[in-house]
């Protein structure tokens, strides 16, 4: 996954990445996350992507929509 993948969805409104699937969120993000207590699969706020190497984003798969 590139910076400029990340920065489309990020200008499209969605939020976060769950499963391979961009996401919109209604309300807080934080509350969002807390709701889905789930374990196994991880939840990535794309604003937060922007931060990560080069290295760690190639590891993301390309979102679905």
């Amino acid at each position: 996954m590139t910076r400029e993948e990340i920065q489309e969805l990020i200008d499209s409104d969605f939020h976060v990445l769950k499963e391979g699937i961009a996401i919109k969120v209604d309300g807080e993000i934080v509350d969002y996350i807390e709701k889905l207590d789930e374990k196994g699969s991880p939840i990535y706020v794309l604003k937060d992507l922007l931060k990560w190497s080069d290295d760690e984003l190639q590891r993301l798969q390309t979102p679905s929509i």
